[in-house]
């Protein structure tokens, strides 16, 4: 699993000490629960991380292949609403940069 992508959302969290406002919150759960049910867990990917602050809400994935992985991932977010995401993906092989977050 040598991608490292990052699932991002951006929001303006100055009313509330960078965290998201409750109507945010309430959309980011439904979209983690929506990410939790992409299918390939374990073979096609595994989910490293999510945090959210700082204005920001990011879930980490190590996958396999990132076309397979969006392919799972669209499949996932199926008639949800679109949501602004920014979605990278790092070449990290040797899970650097999961050795620096812990």
């Amino acid at each position: 699993m040598p991608w490292l992508t990052v699932v991002s959302w951006e929001y303006d969290g100055s009313a509330n000490n960078g965290m998201p406002a409750s109507k945010t919150n309430n959309k980011m759960v439904a979209l983690e629960e929506a990410l939790a049910m992409i299918e390939g867990k374990g073979e096609l990917y595994r989910s490293v991380y999510s945090t959210t602050g700082n204005n920001r809400k990011a879930f980490a994935f190590y996958v396999v292949d990132r076309d397979a992985f969006m392919e799972k991932f669209n499949l996932a977010l199926k008639g949800h609403p679109a949501y602004p995401l920014s979605i990278d993906f790092y070449n990290d092989p040797q899970w650097e940069e999961m050795a620096r977050f812990h």
